[in-house]
């Protein structure tokens, strides 16, 4: 695992930028005087092209090296986390989200592409577990330690420190000179239409899309929800509140014994999904503790999934595996933009009970199509 330790890295900065700015939710709420679908709306913006690049942006993908784009992301969002610190303008914080937005895929896809091609055939679960892992410690560290800087400092100054650390990571060797620019990842439609339909794949990444919906709305508005439990509450009590992630990095470097435990990854995965509904409605208890101790299961039963379904489609991709880490990416933040607003909609105007009713929704459409994928031979 050491010679993927830079890419895990890059991961890690990658996930500080996108997860940062949510324990600072409050502050940029009543800085800027907004609500709070408003300021998730500094999530959506980032998310949006999450969404829509990794196939948008195929050519790109395609042309160049994935070393050679992964550089230039951690150049270019150093400078848009710089810029993050300096806009005064909501519409301009916007603005450089979005740009953000544009920069992570083109960094996560090419991380995804580096690592499982590194791993080969017969080490892919452990090396996407890994990559999954460190997607999960960035989310955790970088709420965490700005929600830090938010009490004891300012939170200004962890972005600086972010931006550097960007530029230094983007320095490293990724120990993958030895391939062409672009060898057999070409993207066609027609590719993703096989993909999708006649190797099954299309049920698998609804699942992930349903998967991410909820988590992101769990995550974009647990700072609002806490607010409600407990007025008093700090920058880093709300970041600790995303402690749950400690368990997510447990049960995705133990996801290929869990899932032999499970029985198998179909299993595993109906039986994940199960969990996570079950932290999803303890959720809806009016008691702070309550609301702290079901963020564990949370956390631990959505990496879990996502863990298993990521090993699994580089397994499947065979020679199409930019492209199949192109979909998944492209389906888990189209669940990631939608989580981050219509919940966010129901929370503003009908509580958080009908919030949570939602996300179970959104979990039996899940955990249906987890279901479905037994007869795609999932195994």
């Amino acid at each position: 695992m050491l010679k993927i330790l830079p890419l895990l890295t890059a991961s890690i900065l990658a996930y500080f930028v996108l997860y940062a700015p949510q324990p600072l939710f409050p502050i940029l709420s009543l800085a800027l005087e907004l609500t709070e679908t408003q300021t998730g709306l500094l999530t959506t913006a980032t998310m949006l092209p999450l969404f829509l690049a990794p196939l948008t942006f195929g050519q790109l993908l395609s042309r160049y090296s994935p070393e050679r784009l992964l550089r230039v992301s951690l150049v270019l969002l150093a400078v848009t986390t710089v810029g993050f610190v300096l806009a005064d303008d909501f519409t301009l914080l916007l603005v450089i989200r979005f740009c953000q937005g544009l920069l992570l895929p083109v960094l996560l896809t090419s991380v995804m592409t580096l690592t499982s091609r590194s791993a080969g055939p017969a080490s892919i679960q452990k090396a996407m577990s890994a990559y999954v892992t460190a997607t999960i410690l960035g989310g955790l560290f970088g709420r965490l330690i700005s929600g830090l800087f938010a009490d004891y400092s300012d939170w200004r100054y962890f972005f600086y420190v972010l931006s550097v650390l960007l530029v230094v990571m983007a320095c490293f060797p990724f120990g993958q000179k030895g391939y062409s620019s672009v060898q057999d990842d070409h993207i066609h439609w027609r590719d993703i239409k096989v993909l999708l339909f006649e190797r099954g794949l299309g049920l698998v990444f609804l699942a992930v899309s349903c998967l991410f919906f909820i988590f992101s709305a769990m995550m974009n508005f647990l700072p609002f929800r806490v607010g409600e439990l407990n007025a008093q509450a700090s920058g880093l009590f709300i970041s600790l509140m995303y402690s749950g992630y400690l368990l997510g990095v447990v049960t995705s470097l133990s996801s290929s014994k869990l899932s032999s435990l499970g029985g198998g990854n179909y299993r595993t995965l109906i039986i994940g999904f199960i969990i996570y509904g079950i932290a999803i409605a303890m959720t809806a208890i009016n008691d702070i503790a309550v609301l702290f101790s079901s963020l564990f299961i949370f956390c631990g039963a959505m990496f879990l999934v996502h863990s298993i379904a990521a090993a699994w489609v580089n397994t499947v991709a065979a020679e199409k595996r930019r492209l199949v880490n192109a979909l998944y990416l492209t389906f888990y933040y189209l669940g990631g933009v939608l989580g981050s607003v219509l919940p966010g909609l129901v929370y503003e105007s009908l509580g958080w009970n009908y919030f949570i009713a939602v996300l179970l929704l959104a979990a039996a459409i899940g955990l249906v199509s987890i279901s479905k994928i037994k007869l795609q031979e999932y195994q």
